[in-house]
């Protein structure tokens, strides 16, 4: 009978995808672990959902870009701690797992807002980086978003260039580097859509200004962003 007992509670606990302790259910994260991300907390940043303890509506990193051409911006976390961990072995270490946890997360917060939306739309990697890396986490992330909202995953832009790394370099040199970056697979699908635009780091947010800047140019009603971690 203590046999019995033992295999059942092997078959139904879970391993914390962060320090690794057993769960009884298939949460992702133990509630300890949980409660170390290091979410975003109000006042926010009206542009793009960071912690904003200025005194304007925009936190001090918008006040210092261009103009956000999307309308609104949701950040999860702070680019720290457990969060970034979690992040950088997602996108770095192949534990595609983490994919389902921070989605169910993100998507949990969505619902909390108020933004309108009839498709989810990844930032895409370009193919080289793509093969070398195995997946896209953002389109995973995308993924589980749009399983959970049960609104459509739609891969409307695509990278037409190879792009070196952006957190190296300046303002201008951004720009210039991410110029032309992106294209619209299909503007007729693109054509009067709401789309929710995910990514997983947002630093500058030049990545995500870019995309949404093609978006709109094919066609796009609105976009909104959505960032798992914001620098």
């Amino acid at each position: 009978m203590n046999i019995l007992k033992n295999i059942t509670k092997e078959i139904i606990s879970f391993p914390c995808l962060n320090c690794r302790n057993e769960i009884a259910e298939d949460n992702g994260l133990c509630n300890n672990c949980f409660g170390e991300l290091p979410f975003v907390h109000p006042p926010l940043c009206n542009t793009c959902g960071a912690e904003n303890d200025g005194i304007f509506d925009l936190c001090e990193k918008c006040l210092k870009e261009d103009k956000r051409l999307w309308q609104q911006g949701i950040s999860l976390m702070r680019l720290e701690g457990v969060g970034q961990q979690l992040v950088h072995r997602l996108k770095y270490g192949n534990e595609t797992a983490l994919a389902r946890t921070l989605g169910k997360i993100a998507a949990e917060k969505v619902k909390t807002s108020a933004i309108q939306i009839d498709c989810i739309v990844p930032i895409p990697l370009h193919w080289t980086r793509r093969l070398t890396r195995g997946y896209n986490q953002t389109a995973l992330l995308a993924q589980v978003i749009s399983e959970e909202l049960k609104i459509p995953l739609k891969k409307l832009i695509k990278r037409t260039r190879y792009t070196p790394k952006q957190a190296k370099l300046g303002r201008k040199q951004r720009l210039k580097n991410l110029d032309g970056a992106f294209a619209v697979r299909n503007l007729k699908n693109c054509e009067n859509s709401k789309i929710l635009l995910i990514d997983d780091v947002m630093t500058t947010g030049t990545t995500l200004s870019v995309a949404t800047k093609t978006l709109l140019n094919g066609g796009a009603k609105t976009v909104n962003v959505l960032a798992v971690l914001r620098a």
